[in-house]
Formats: structure tokens, sequence, C-alpha cells
């Protein structure tokens, strides 16, 4: 096992747990993530952007702009729903699970590259295992008795997750090779940026908001 391996399973491990603890249990500890997860990406992404300096301000804004969205919709969803629990740890989770299951299904049938330019080891294959897995997940979230909604609505969440993980996840790649670097930081031992791990979280979350209003 490789000492980068070891990094990233060591991070996993901490970082899980507290992430988890927030989403559930809320309150100020909720806040505190929202806030610091919103000032650390903003940091990070305005890094990228300075080394466009034809374009910094643009860039800084428009990365300023998604992320006040994101940190609204999270607070939003968790504080202002009756079933904000669930509607915010089940997204989290999904996320993991679209995230998981990409790297299983791309590692395991391969096939054609998604988009090679961008993101040169993401496949097809990748793709549809992340966007059928949060559905499934969905799905048996609702089977298991763990959230009163219909299936055609647990689908619905579970397709938007699907969908705009794999999106945050491009761009900010695109991002990263538009500047000329590897990673969005050095926060996280062997896993980079925290824009790096939470690149899909962030593009998702305001798209899941409205389309949480919309159908639930």
């Amino acid at each position: 096992m490789s000492k980068e391996l070891i990094k990233r399973i060591i991070a996993a491990l901490i970082l899980i747990p507290l992430i988890l603890y927030c989403f559930v249990y809320g309150g100020i500890a909720y806040l505190v993530m929202t806030a610091l997860c919103f000032l650390m990406v903003q940091y990070e992404w305005t890094r990228m952007a300075m080394l466009k300096p034809d374009y910094t301000v643009l860039l800084s804004l428009v990365g300023f702009l998604y992320f006040i969205a994101c940190a609204f919709s999270l607070v939003i969803m968790r504080f202002g729903e009756a079933d904000g629990m669930i509607l915010t740890t089940s997204m989290i989770v999904a996320i993991w699970v679209s995230d998981i299951f990409a790297y299983v299904f791309g590692k395991l049938i391969g096939g054609p590259k998604l988009a090679p330019k961008v993101s040169p080891n993401k496949t097809w294959s990748g793709a549809i295992g992340a966007l059928a897995c949060p559905v499934l997940f969905y799905m048996a979230v609702v089977y298991f008795g763990l959230w009163d909604i219909s299936y055609v609505q647990a689908g619905a969440l579970g397709v938007t997750i699907g969908l705009t993980g794999q999106a945050g996840d491009l761009i900010v790649s695109r991002m990263k090779r538009y500047v000329g670097v590897k990673d969005t930081g050095t926060l996280i031992p062997g896993h980079g940026g925290l824009l790096d791990r939470i690149d899909a979280f962030i593009f998702a979350t305001p798209i899941y908001f409205v389309v949480s209003q919309a159908v639930l």
C-alpha cells in the first residue's frame, strides 16, 4: 500500500465522521462547517483565478457567487425544512455514492473516455455508475422507510445528484487545466485542496436545493 493511499485513507477516516456529525446534528457545528468550507473553497478558487490575470476578477466573482449560493442552499435546506436533516444528509451520502461507484465502474468496466481533454481518467462506464447508483441509493432510502417520499421523487433527487456531481467534478478539472495546476490546494493530505474533494458537492448543492423545492 502506497504512502499516498495511506494518507487518503487516514484523511477519510477522520473527515467522514466529522462531516456526518455536522449534517446529522446540525446546530452550530453545521453552520461553522458551512462557513469554513465557503471560506476555504473561495480562497482556493481565487488563488487559481489569480494565475490568469486578465480574467482574475471575472473568475473570482463567478466562484464567489456560486459558493454563496451553495452556502445559502445548505443553510436553508437544513434549517428551513421540516425534513432538513434527511434532505441534506442523504445529499452528501448520495454524492459519496456517486463518486465511489464512478470509480468502481470505471475500473471494472473501463471503455471509452468521457472527457479525455478535461479529465483523462473518467470513462462513460464510470459516468453511468455515477448516475445510476445515487438513484438506487435514494430508492433504498424510501424502501427502508427512512424518508416518506415517493419513488418518483427519490429518482428525481438521485438523477440530480448523479448529473450535477459529475458536472462539478469536470468544471473544476477544466479550471485546473486552464490555469495549469494539478490540485486546487494542499489542505488535505493525499487529496490536495478542499475543492478537489468537494467539487461535486459544491456544484450539486444549489441545483439539488432547487429540484427538491420543485419535487418534494
